[in-house]
């Protein structure tokens, strides 16, 4: 289960953040949170990940830089947390910016005050609270199809009931899922 990037903005330190390239890239999904520090980091890249960086090891290299966005786009990476300017960066590079617009990887400038674990958490427990809303539904859907079966329906019938349970089910769960996006 993920998030997208543009949902994620409306989590824990991500409130404090804005979005200053890749806009166009804000409905990519998101399934796991981690933080980039070594040069060699690209190698551990899995894919639909946000990933947070303060760039202290490339803060001085563009090249660098823009390598990293370019490896972000080919690992299908959802977006990239820079944190902290003014400590290790004044800004991202004109480049840089103009190749993530291109790449639609958004790039989320994340202030002093945030700290890692102020994302990490807050982004991971609603990708969990997804998760277990979709394993609830599936059980619920089950525990269904086992009587259904149990009564001999026909499959059309079967089929029918499967896909009303899963409607109102859905209906249920955005209602419980926008609330729970406001809860803290």
């Amino acid at each position: 289960m993920s998030i997208s990037v543009k949902e994620a903005m409306n989590i824990g330190g991500l409130q404090k953040a804005k979005i200053i390239a890749g806009h166009s890239g804000v409905d990519k999904l998101i399934e796991h949170v981690s933080v980039i520090e070594v040069p060699e980091s690209h190698e551990w890249f899995r894919g639909k990940e946000l990933f947070l960086t303060a760039f202290y090891t490339i803060k001085n290299n563009v090249e660098a830089q823009l390598d990293l966005i370019k490896t972000i786009h080919e690992k299908n990476v959802s977006a990239l947390g820079v944190c902290y300017p003014g400590m290790y960066y004044d800004t991202i590079p004109n480049e840089v910016i103009k190749m993530a617009d291109e790449l639609s990887i958004p790039i989320i400038e994340i202030p002093r005050e945030v700290a890692y674990i102020e994302i990490i958490s807050p982004v991971m427990e609603r990708i969990q609270k997804k998760q277990t809303l979709e394993i609830h539904q599936a059980l619920h859907i089950q525990n269904h199809l086992h009587k259904w079966l149990a009564l001999q329906l026909d499959l059309e019938t079967i089929a029918s009931n499967i896909s009303e349970v899963a409607r109102r089910h859905n209906n249920c769960c955005s209602s419980i899922q926008s609330i729970s996006q406001h809860i803290p």
